[in-house]
């Protein structure tokens, strides 16, 4: 990585060796570095290391991370929708799925939903679908409104609130009320919803809890969407 750091790309022979190794952290900062180099004939390389089954337990996600930073994740769906099974540890498939999301690669949609069976990984996996506009998942990802896992409660809301799907917003508004600690995003997924009938008490939670600007630059980060109309309002509201 240092060598990267340094724009030092004649040593980028040397590092693409480095792939090759029986150890994660000498592939992950490999993949890391080339994809700083911007050396981009490497990608087939780095997308070979996910359909590799002899390294052991799947721990690394820079396999992934580096396709995307590189501009060439598109061509490489495949090759990185293998990291949603179970084969990989839930950091590696919530990567996955969020980057999956990020390239709209709505055909991989029933693999990701799949993961809202896992306790683990629904909230992943709700926020992912959400960010790629797969509305026929919405009953189920708002049947995560009743779970009783509060950070899954906080991923359906804020995914909810991505789709629009204003049908649930009497009862976001609700659990925002009756919770002891009022979600942040159950007032961003009702701002999201342009829920007029309660952007009031929204926009108060907002003012009290600063967290909702993470929220929204996380959001934006991820899915690659440019700050709307209702983000930029967004934005306002989490820093007054």
């Amino acid at each position: 990585m240092a060598l990267a750091y340094v724009g030092a790309a004649e040593y980028k022979k040397d590092i693409a060796e480095l792939l090759k190794s029986k150890n994660e952290y000498d592939r992950s900062g490999a993949a890391h570095a080339l994809a700083r180099l911007k050396e981009i004939e490497y990608a087939p390389e780095i997308a070979a290391l996910l359909r590799k089954t002899d390294l052991g337990p799947w721990r690394d996600q820079s396999p992934i991370v580096a396709l995307i930073d590189l501009g060439v994740g598109a061509k490489y769906t495949k090759e990185i929708a293998q990291a949603l099974s179970n084969d990989f540890s839930s950091e590696v498939q919530e990567t996955a799925a969020y980057a999956l999301a990020h390239l709209r690669a709505r055909e991989y949609a029933p693999q990701i939903a799949n993961l809202l069976n896992e306790k683990y990984r629904r909230s992943s996996a709700a926020k992912a679908l959400a960010i790629m506009g797969a509305k026929e998942y919405e009953p189920k990802i708002a049947g995560i409104l009743d779970d009783d896992n509060d950070l899954h409660q906080s991923a359906a809301m804020l995914a909810l609130g991505i789709l629009g799907s204003r049908e649930y917003a009497d009862k976001i508004a609700n659990l925002m009320k009756t919770k002891k600690e009022s979600f942040v995003s159950n007032a961003v997924s009702l701002l999201l919803m342009n829920s007029t009938a309660h952007a009031k008490d929204a926009s108060e939670v907002l003012k009290k809890n600063k967290s909702g600007t993470w929220t929204r630059e996380s959001f934006i980060t991820w899915s690659g969407m440019k700050p709307n109309r209702l983000m930029v309002e967004l934005s306002k509201r989490s820093q007054n």
